[in-house]
């Protein structure tokens, strides 16, 4: 109790007067000295391994107070299997004017996941002796040893730190919770922000109910039907809450998974050839050829590519065509050599075979290519050299004719049956004055009499090198001076057949005949 005043007066009897001292007071000191703890909870964690608590003592503390401590387990959990909290010393003694006694608790840590635990220290008197009272809302205090050992456990993915998805695959991750199980955990995880639209859900919460050691959620790969290379993203375990006051806080261990999404829709490339057919000439060296690639075009790729037959003219039979990224088209190159000997037309294939990234088309992988003939494969024709020019008399006698032959040569190619077409012209010259210049004018009609055939044809068969050539000269009995004839072959009937522009024309010579200058006598 505090200290209480009380008044005593002095009543006077009737017909008496009291003097100046007729009142007294009394004053009660404070006694019953109060002992209490100073502070009513304390809180304590396992590696606070002696933990020093104040008791406190009001009053004049005129005489020892014999005191004692117990510990009572008040876990609000399951019984624990060995205690936690033990005194050092349980009595003690507060000597005649000492206010303050420190006693002292020890912690035993137990290495285990642990939620909070409670104890209560209660101060007990061991004697009735002793002018104190334990101070009724202090006489007790709450010692909480705070949760441990990551009590409500370690977070993370169990999935391999780096997964390969591909568009449309739906996945699940899974959470491991190591360490304590104690109470819920609310997880929050989101996928990084560049993928929010590649995968769903973006982000979403895991709870993670008492005692639950694993969890999972799923996510789906979106497919937007654009081909792309592969994205990188990334998923992360952003928080971790317990939703229970007694377990401490949540550990997040391995909060990150990197997803890979696979490359989609053909992102490399369609390679192919934009036409069917080509062809290319033999004396041309060279044939250029683009390949196109369709689709996309991210990333570099090799293309392989081989040609089937292979001609005698090409060069190379095989090889490669190397797009960077983002090229569209690129140039396959083929070259020829001009062997200059004689060739029909040849077909052959380039076929696309293979590409380091993308794929080759389905439909448009080969293309046809025609080797043009070269170099008159059907024959250049022309006179022989013995037989460019001739000489011949007009024959004597009127019933009688001389026949010339030419030799008509088909030199490089002789393949194919060849129609050569061939014409006769007439010039005449002769001197104006003896040993003058000779003048030279077109034959007559009539003097073109003595010549025959004045055109034809001749047929050369397959391989057929050589064919003769005749023209017929007739007596007229007309004085002529002397006749020139040209021969010239002047069409081949096949394409890749020609003339040979320095033996195409052969000349016929007639000397002047039945005196044109006259006979004197």
């Amino acid at each position: 109790e505090p200290a209480e005043v009380f008044m005593a007066e002095l009543l006077p009897p009737s017909g008496a007067r009291l003097g100046n001292t007729s009142q007294f007071f009394i004053t009660v000191e404070a006694n019953d000295d109060g002992v209490g703890f100073s502070e009513t909870a304390i809180s304590v964690t396992e590696d606070d391994t002696t933990v020093p608590i104040l008791v406190y003592r009001n009053g004049l503390a005129r005489d020892d107070a014999l005191l004692s401590f117990e510990i009572r387990d008040v876990n609000r959990t399951a019984t624990l299997p060995r205690p936690y909290v033990v005194p050092t010393i349980k009595d003690f003694t507060m000597k005649m004017g000492e206010t303050k006694y420190t006693i002292e608790i020890e912690v035993i840590p137990d290495k285990a996941p642990q939620p909070d635990r409670y104890f209560e220290l209660t101060l007990n008197r061991r004697s009735a002796e002793g002018d104190f009272i334990l101070n009724t809302a202090t006489r007790s205090t709450l010692v909480t040893v705070i949760a441990s050992d990551h009590a409500a456990g370690i977070f993370g993915f169990s999935n391999p730190p780096n997964m390969f998805l591909n568009e449309s695959q739906l996945a699940q991750l899974t959470v491991f919770r190591q360490g304590g199980t104690f109470g819920d955990v609310a997880l929050k995880w989101e996928i990084n922000r560049e993928c929010d639209n590649q995968i769903l859900p973006p982000k979403g919460t895991l709870t993670f109910k008492e005692k639950e050691a694993l969890g999972t959620f799923n996510i789906l790969v979106l497919a937007d039907g654009i081909p792309e290379i592969s994205t990188y993203c990334y998923i992360t375990i952003v928080e971790a809450t317990p939703l229970s006051s007694n377990v401490g806080q949540a550990t997040i261990e391995s909060p990150r998974i990197n997803i890979t999404i696979n490359p989609s829709g053909d992102f490399a490339g369609v390679f192919q050839f934009p036409v069917e057919t080509n062809q290319v000439s033999e004396e041309d060296g060279l044939l250029i050829q683009p390949v196109s690639r369709t689709v996309a075009q991210f990333g570099a790729s090799v293309v392989q590519w081989r040609v089937s037959p292979v001609p005698k003219q090409l060069q190379s039979d095989s090889g490669v065509i190397v797009f960077e990224d983002g090229q569209s088209m690129s140039p396959l190159v083929l070259r020829f050599l001009d062997d200059n000997i004689a060739n029909s037309a040849q077909d052959f294939t380039i076929t696309l075979v293979s590409a380091s990234e993308g794929r080759i088309s389905d439909t448009m992988s080969t293309l046809k290519v025609t080797l043009l003939p070269s170099d008159d494969p059907n024959g250049r024709f022309g006179f022989s050299q013995q037989t460019l020019v001739l000489t011949s008399e007009e024959p004597e006698d009127s019933s009688s004719n001389a026949l010339v032959t030419f030799d008509v040569v088909r030199a490089q190619g002789a393949i194919g049956n060849v129609l050569v077409t061939w014409s006769v012209e007439c010039t005449t010259c002769f001197n104006d004055v003896p040993d003058g210049d000779q003048i030279c004018r077109g034959c007559t009609a009539e003097e073109m009499n003595g010549v025959e055939p004045l055109n034809g044809v001749l047929f050369f068969e397959n391989d057929q090198k050589t064919a003769p050539l005749f023209i017929n000269i007739t007596a007229d009995d007309l004085p002529e001076v002397e006749q020139r004839f040209s021969i010239s072959l002047t069409h081949a009937s096949l394409p890749y057949a020609g003339l040979n522009t320095t033996t195409n024309v052969a000349s016929l010579v007639i000397p002047e005949n039945d005196f044109p200058y006259g006979l004197f006598s």
